[in-house]
């Protein structure tokens, strides 16, 4: 009879287990992003992050440039993630053309998105998500970004 009903019940498991979506990582929690390395070492290349969060009313931008000493390992940006006092913003990460920043190799992008609840002087945390020439999913913090406003002073 155990052998009937696990013959039966083997391929429903199986189907039922095939309907799950292993091709979207899961969203990482704030601890997680926390637990980021502030530094990366990539084929010998140390990799690290500098990041500039702006608030222009509702809207929040983060400007992100990814350098190394002497050359730029094979990776991509994707997103960017941003702890702040209130949870964690994230927006994908869209690269610009510029491939040296003040004499040295790095990658730059704009994340933007809306700013609901943040503020401007808000210390925050920014983690780029980075995907390598393996497909491996990375991270990289950088711990001490302020928030500013663009908008003039009044």
């Amino acid at each position: 009879m155990k052998a009937a009903a696990c013959a039966v019940l083997a391929p429903l498991l199986a189907v039922l287990v095939g309907c799950g979506s292993l091709d979207a990582a899961p969203s990482p929690l704030a601890g997680d992003l926390l637990s980021a390395p502030t530094t990366l070492n990539l084929s010998g290349q140390l990799l690290r992050i500098d990041a500039s969060p702006r608030l222009s009313g509702a809207a929040l931008g983060v400007h992100v440039r990814l350098q190394s000493g002497t050359s730029l390992p094979r990776v991509t940006p994707t997103a960017v993630f941003m702890v702040t006092r209130n949870g964690v913003w994230t927006a994908p990460l869209r690269l610009d053309p510029a491939r040296r920043c003040s004499g040295c190799p790095c990658l730059q992008g704009q994340a933007r998105g809306r700013g609901e609840g943040v503020r401007s002087g808000e210390p925050v945390q920014v983690v780029v998500r980075l995907k390598d020439a393996r497909g491996r999913l990375l991270w990289l913090r950088d711990p001490q970004a302020t928030v500013t406003d663009s908008r003039p002073a009044q």
